[in-house]
């Protein structure tokens, strides 16, 4: 089972678009259910999947706290999903004193590999990078750095690459390092095709040669609870659709697992 964890510390860099329509797109391909988890108490993926947060009763929280896969996970049409509300804010409290704190979530999610159900479980984290990232990150198979390309959208990868570092020597982590995901591309804009090219500087190979173009449809696709390959036939949004796509092969070449 591949843990992918998507993380950035910067906000509006498509984090969360992108794990609801990689999950979505990764489907389509492989014709298998991802399960998507939703990390952050903002509830944004929750929301976005159709759901009402503040009417769910069982969320990310109760699987942290040893609720089973089956008491939490809600059935969409094309992957689960474990939602979170406001509620998953008390998880960083409780996670202070928690027995080994930094490998809750891997410990459940073990319990998960074991049904043998899900290829692929995708995580959407929070913005920053308390106990619920660093769970995640120690979980991980791999991590997905969604990129912004806009000014100061490149200052938090160091940030991460040196916490990922230290937890790389801690737990032994699965992963190597990030890979990266340049996203609200445009490539009219100078300022984007420059940072752009300064990501590939930083970081190489693990970029991909997909960007995920800027489009109003990526925005408005959440609002009605729907991935972009549901969400209308609007020259922006198929434009989208073609670029998560591209971007799902792309990732599941580089995972080796369908691609």
């Amino acid at each position: 089972m591949e843990v992918t964890v998507i993380a950035t510390q910067k906000g509006g860099a498509g984090k969360t678009t992108t794990a609801h329509n990689l999950a979505a797109a990764i489907s389509l391909i492989t014709g298998k259910r991802p399960l998507l988890i939703d990390l952050d108490p903002q509830g944004n993926l929750t929301t976005s999947c159709g759901y009402h947060k503040d009417e769910l009763s069982k969320t990310i929280l109760n699987f942290f706290e040893g609720s089973p896969l089956e008491a939490v996970a809600l059935a969409d049409d094309r992957f689960d999903l474990i939602p979170s509300n406001g509620w998953t804010a008390d998880l960083e409290i409780k996670l202070v004193t928690a027995t080994s704190r930094e490998t809750v979530l891997r410990r459940q999610l073990a319990k998960v590999a074991k049904k043998n159900i899900y290829d692929h479980v995708i995580l959407d984290c929070p913005g920053n990078l308390g106990l619920i990232t660093i769970n995640a990150l120690v979980a991980a198979s791999r991590v997905l750095v969604p990129v912004q390309c806009e000014f100061h959208a490149l200052g938090g990868l160091e940030d991460l690459q040196e916490t990922i570092g230290e937890l790389q020597e801690a737990f032994n982590l699965s992963f190597g390092t990030f890979e990266a995901l340049a996203t609200f591309f445009d490539k009219q804009l100078t300022l984007a095709r420059d940072v752009r090219n300064e990501l590939r500087k930083r970081v190489g190979d693990r970029l991909y040669e997909t960007p995920i173009r800027r489009r109003v449809a990526l925005a408005e696709a959440p609002s009605f609870g729907e991935d972009i390959f549901d969400y209308g036939g609007s020259k922006g949004a198929v434009d989208a659709r073609n670029d998560y796509r591209a971007f799902a092969m792309e990732f599941l070449r580089r995972g080796g697992k369908d691609g």
